[in-house]
């Protein structure tokens, strides 16, 4: 898709203004956002691409339930995932972008779509030692929401949440090894001290395959 089109067809989810040239404001300003796109622009430079497309949204996925008033929330199309991979390609005057509709399950392996629902996911729990308010939520989150933890891993996360003192972080359908799951603990570890200026805290990163693991694990955290 020719970047220009990207760009006037589809929405940023962030700021609340969702305009591009906000969002590439933050871009330019924010250390954490400044890089990633420092390690977006190298993986381009060396590989011709980035490692996964821009994730457009579609109308299938959109939700057209009635708000409290009536009034069904219009469509406008936005970046699902990828608003760091668009401003990089901005930057490196790339005239074209990889683009992707909607999350697609790899399916090469004959698995079946609900089969695929199914597969594991990997979770970094944080265990505060206080009660974790929302400005501190959002202050370590957006340290770790997306970043390279080594040349061949780069993480991202669409789901994170926090209750009283820990704050959970999940890499959906990553199942990793324990070596692997170690050097991401690591890697997390070092940000959130970074962020917080101590290491009071706790973080254990596993891989769970069930609800009821998911929720043992959380279970658990609390004796940490």
């Amino acid at each position: 898709m020719l970047l220009t089109d990207l760009l006037s067809g589809y929405k940023p989810v962030y700021p609340e203004s969702h305009l591009w040239s906000d969002t590439f404001a933050i871009f330019e300003t924010s250390t954490n956002d400044k890089e990633i796109i420092r390690d977006l622009l190298e993986e381009l430079a060396r590989d011709g691409d980035f490692r996964e497309p821009i994730i457009l949204s579609t109308v299938e996925e959109h939700d057209f339930t009635p708000d409290e008033d009536g009034e069904v929330p219009p469509y406008d199309p936005y970046i699902q995932n990828g608003t760091h991979r668009v401003y990089a390609s901005y930057l490196a005057g790339r005239k074209e972008v990889t683009v992707q509709e909607g999350w697609q399950p790899d399916l090469s392996d004959n698995t079946s779509e609900e089969e695929y629902s199914l597969y594991p996911a990997t979770m970094t729990i944080i265990k505060m030692n206080e009660s974790v308010e929302d400005e501190l939520f959002w202050s370590l989150v957006d340290n770790i929401i997306s970043f390279r933890v080594s040349p061949d891993l780069w993480l991202n996360s669409d789901v994170q949440g926090s209750q009283a003192d820990v704050i959970t972080v999940t890499w959906s359908h990553v199942e990793l090894d324990e070596l692997k799951r170690t050097i991401i603990n690591t890697a997390v570890t070092d940000r959130v001290a970074h962020r917080l200026g101590s290491r009071n805290f706790v973080a254990k990163t596993f891989t769970f395959f069930t609800e009821s693991e998911e929720d043992w694990y959380h279970k658990e955290s609390r004796k940490w």
